[in-house]
């Protein structure tokens, strides 16, 4: 592989995401409720936000109303790399294989929203 293809940013998912808007996971936990089931479209980890939390990630999305950019936790970074870096991954998330419902969960006193992976 050359150094090139290595390093160049491209675009893995060929989506247009001109006019998406970021929502969050408890956002479109309210709208859709906890049965609605999103189409994984693609993913990334936003790294040049400059937030104090660290690298951002993102799942791309959609629902009745169009497309989306998901706010996923922010601890999934590993998870996210090891998706990305893993071609039969990538190639299900293109052939539609792969969704997610929006768990509803208390953690430390808190209501908390996280995507949850389901095979299609």
């Amino acid at each position: 592989m050359s150094f090139a293809s290595k390093h160049n940013i491209g675009d893995n998912w060929e989506i247009d995401t001109t006019d998406f808007q970021y929502v969050a996971c408890k956002e479109a936990y309210q709208k859709n409720g906890k049965d609605y089931v999103y189409p994984l479209r693609g993913i990334f980890i936003n790294r040049k936000n400059n937030s104090p939390y660290g690298p951002s990630n993102v799942i791309i999305t959609e629902d009745s109303d169009g497309g989306f950019f998901l706010n996923a936790p922010g601890n999934w970074v590993p998870m996210f790399e090891e998706i990305l870096d893993c071609p039969e991954d990538v190639e299900a998330i293109k052939k539609g294989k792969v969704g997610f419902t929006i768990k509803q969960f208390q953690s430390h006193g808190k209501l908390c929203h996280c995507p949850y992976w389901l095979d299609m």
